[in-house]
């Protein structure tokens, strides 16, 4: 019997899961951040990550990004991801990370930057939604990321599940 689940996390109200994927929690202990993601059971290196962070941007990578989702993506250029190498981390590095793809979309309304790339070392493919949490009350914008990642040779396996997953989201 296969079970689906719907969950919500951050400004996600509702999203639908593949069916029976588990749940897995991978936040530290650092009150900054906390993540929790969701694997195929014969798979638990194919996930959906869910990841929120605190404290809010800094105002030079809360710009840079709001520039970038709002350029046209044949405009983005590589000095463009320099204002947002905080949120790219590691993937900032282009011997590490091989952007394929960034599109600017708006997904129900709300406006996200979705980045498709490729690890190198590890031989995985990604595809990152950015979704920027603007609290006009406190003029700060905060950070929630949905990611769809899992080694090469099965990203197309599951790929088709986690796009429905991720068409599925309604926000809060």
């Amino acid at each position: 019997m296969t079970s689906t689940q719907t969950i919500s996390y951050g400004q996600i109200k509702k999203i639908t899961l593949p069916p029976n994927w588990l749940k897995v929690d991978a936040s530290s202990n650092l009150a900054s951040f906390s993540c929790v993601y969701y694997h195929p059971p014969d798979f638990k290196d194919t996930r959906i990550y869910f990841m929120g962070h605190l404290p809010p941007l800094d105002d030079k990578t809360a710009k840079g990004l709001s520039k970038i989702i709002n350029m046209d993506a044949k405009k983005i250029t590589f000095p463009d991801f320099e204002a947002i190498s905080t949120i790219l981390r590691s993937a900032n590095d282009h011997h590490e990370f091989l952007i394929k793809a960034v599109l600017p979309k708006t997904i129900k309304g709300k406006e996200v930057l979705i980045i498709e790339g490729h690890w190198q070392k590890r031989n995985w493919d990604t595809y990152w939604i950015l979704i920027p949490i603007i609290d006009k009350e406190h003029d700060s914008v905060f950070l929630q990321e949905l990611i769809y990642s899992s080694p090469s040779e099965q990203y197309l396996k599951f790929y088709s599940e986690a796009i429905v997953s991720i068409n599925s989201l309604e926000w809060q």
